[in-house]
């Protein structure tokens, strides 16, 4: 929706079209939101969450990967529960919070996919040739430093930091929040389920060689012109689109409708 304040759900009052998607006798308003996340406590959080996570990495098929954590300050102005003056560069003095988040990353990128990538691959080690696929990158450094202050000085530099940067710029992480600590971070942790589901979009539907920011896709996919029709009975989606457009959307659709778990090759 490209929204980062409750308050701006409100956009979706009037959009009959997503209403009857939906099946909804009245679309939500932004205080009927709030109260859905005030529902939330800490319980409630370590029972849902995790269940959520679970389930869906259950669907991609993941050999080996690689977890960066890193950590975001996200500035507060309110009095929310939890927030407190701490490490802050942008406003310094201010309350904030600062929630770590995990991410699933690897050194290695497939050539076929990412053809200009830059590294080096290794000599074949196993009659499956399975590393000629990929190029490696590492860290190498004539510092004398341990080796976890070598990782702190360098890791600013690392994919985390561009995705921390679409969570707060394309998904509003830093402006939904409540005074309810819990709420907000059931807030914050559908937001993360919602990064994820994209990320499976754009790599298995739209197919995307590149990180498309959703900014993109929601101009390209999501935000577009509609209405329902109704003939013989029959409910029908139309979507305002030149020729070109349809045959390019109606091939995402075809692409979605042919995948099922597990997911591979992301």
């Amino acid at each position: 929706m490209g929204c980062d304040r409750m308050a701006h759900t409100e956009v979706l009052r009037d959009d009959t079209t997503l209403k009857s998607l939906f099946g909804w006798i009245q679309t939500p308003c932004s205080s009927t939101y709030s109260r859905f996340f005030n529902k939330f406590s800490m319980g409630l959080n370590q029972e849902v969450f995790p269940r959520i996570q679970k389930d869906f990495f259950a669907k991609l098929v993941l050999k080996k990967v690689t977890l960066d954590i890193d950590s975001s300050v996200i500035t507060r102005y309110g009095t929310q529960e939890g927030a407190k003056r701490g490490y802050n560069p942008h406003k310094p003095g201010r309350n904030s919070h600062h929630p770590l988040m995990a991410y699933i990353a690897d050194v290695r990128k497939e050539i076929d996919k990412l053809p200009k990538s830059k590294g080096k691959q290794l000599e074949i080690w196993n009659d499956r040739h399975e590393d000629q696929r990929y190029r490696y990158s590492a860290y190498y450094t004539n510092l004398e430093l341990p080796i976890e202050s070598v990782w702190l000085l360098y890791r600013d530099r690392g994919d985390a930091e561009n995705r921390i940067k679409e969570l707060k710029y394309d998904f509003g992480i830093d402006g939904f929040n409540f005074k309810s600590f819990w709420a907000t971070e059931a807030c914050f942790r559908f937001i993360l389920v919602a990064y994820n589901l994209m990320s499976l979009f754009r790599q298995c539907v739209y197919q995307s060689k590149h990180q498309s920011i959703l900014s993109t896709l929601r101009f390209k996919c999501f935000a577009l012109g509609a209405w329902i029709s109704n003939h013989a009975g029959k409910k029908t989606l139309k979507i305002s689109l030149n020729p070109k457009r349809h045959r390019w959307l109606d091939g995402l659709f075809a692409k979605a409708d042919g995948l099922s778990p597990p997911f591979i090759n992301l």
